[in-house]
């Protein structure tokens, strides 16, 4: 199985956060025997986020999309991913009880 990271957030492609969350997804992932071959970061544009999220869709067979901030990302990632898969989306709670808090 293959599952691509889609790390969304300007502040990320800007350097003023550094990106801890995808490098502790990509050992969660490795630990349970997934490979992660593209890790990939996009600024909070809702036609560029959707474009990487076909782009990881097409290549992968799971896709992880994370917001680097709770404060805008979630909104961002929710839209975008309803955009791209045509479904209603929510924002998720930015602590997941499977992948723990987040770290950016």
């Amino acid at each position: 199985m293959r599952c691509e990271v889609v790390a969304v957030g300007t502040e990320l492609l800007l350097g003023q956060i550094v990106d801890s969350n995808s490098a502790w997804i990509g050992a969660r992932l490795a630990e349970a025997g997934i490979d992660s071959h593209f890790q990939v970061k996009v600024g909070d544009n809702l036609e560029r986020i959707v474009a990487a999220l076909l782009t990881a869709i097409d290549r992968s067979d799971a896709v992880i999309c994370w917001p680097s901030t709770a404060r805008t990302g979630a909104t961002s990632c929710a839209t975008s991913t309803a955009a791209t898969t045509g479904r209603r989306s929510t924002p998720s709670s930015p602590t997941c009880g499977t992948c723990g808090p987040s770290t950016s």
